[in-house]
């Protein structure tokens, strides 16, 4: 009997944005639609209930454009086309419950990351800035960037000391986190057309990024060096994650192709072909073992990641 590898769900509507919480003892995936709707499901491996979610959230207008769990999944906050940003208590029983809603500047809010251990965001497209969460009112902690091209893509490392924002132009800038606050790392041309995505390793030595121009660039961070760069997708690369080992990575792409690849090797490992149209977004589980993608027709797939 062959062993069973995967985990499809038709949703039936495109999937604009995914993330899974980080705490391994709350394993929940949260998933945007252009429907308006954000559903939220605690993944149980290839044997995941997707027709009784945890909770749906409904009337986000134009969808969201992001979602991003707090680091220990008590809290999830969505950004929507609406230029709205909305907190959520995140519980077993009660589902989402909505903490508060606030109106933000048009342009500011298209992605965000959510600091790995303080209630703040990092957001900006024009210009790059600290959000605080902790009052009622999101509160502006910082700008410390104003004269950007078109941010793309932002993320914080997994200690939360350094960041990395790419733009439309393939231009990458990072910025260092002391007590006194930001302050300029480096901007470098990373890629030749838009950045799509950022990650960062858990021991916080490596990051790749995924542009238009379908290369995947590793980037050693004491240096802010590219120190390998690999091609392979067909099409624009649209999203990426490391694996908990520091060695892998995944990528997904419009050629509707997720590849796996190794560090050490220096070459893509494992291709999936489990979708039909473009991957638009890709999360590994906190220990690795699965890999949760979504597509633009509404596709959901869980994997058993074999490496």
């Amino acid at each position: 009997m062959t062993e069973k590898t995967s985990q499809q769900h038709e949703c039936g509507v495109p999937i604009f944005c995914l993330d899974f919480c980080q705490n391994p003892v709350r394993p929940y995936l949260a998933t945007g639609f252009s429907d308006e709707t954000v559903k939220i499901w605690k993944l149980n491996g290839l044997e995941t209930d997707f027709k009784k979610p945890l909770a749906t959230i409904e009337g986000l207008s134009l969808g969201a454009s992001c979602l991003k769990f707090n680091s220990d999944g008590t809290r999830l906050v969505i950004t929507s086309l609406d230029s709205k940003i909305r907190v959520y208590d995140i519980h077993e029983e009660e589902g989402a419950k909505e903490v508060s809603s606030h109106d933000m500047d048009a342009i500011s809010l298209f992605k965000f990351d959510y600091h790995p251990s303080r209630e703040e965001i990092l957001h900006g497209t024009l210009s790059l800035s600290c959000l605080g969460l902790d009052s009622e009112a999101p509160a502006e902690l910082q700008e410390f960037r104003n004269d950007c091209q078109f941010i793309n893509v932002q993320k914080y490392s997994k200690n939360g000391e350094l960041c990395a924002c790419g733009d439309i132009d393939g231009g990458m800038h990072f910025y260092k986190f002391t007590t006194e606050g930001a302050s300029h790392g480096g901007s470098f041309p990373h890629h030749g057309k838009a950045i799509r995505d950022i990650a960062f390793s858990n021991d916080n030595k490596h990051m790749i990024s995924v542009s238009d121009d379908l290369h995947i660039n590793l980037t050693e961070l004491e240096s802010y060096k590219i120190i390998l760069a690999m091609t392979g997708h067909t099409r624009e690369v649209l999203c990426c994650d490391f694996h908990p080992d520091n060695n892998h990575f995944a990528t997904g792409s419009c050629d509707q192709v997720i590849k796996i690849w190794s560090i050490e090797k220096q070459r893509c490992v494992t291709s999936v072909m489990l979708h039909e149209s473009n991957v638009t977004s890709l999360r590994f589980t906190p220990d690795g073992s699965y890999l949760v993608s979504g597509d633009d027709e509404g596709n959901l797939v869980v994997y058993k990641v074999q490496i």
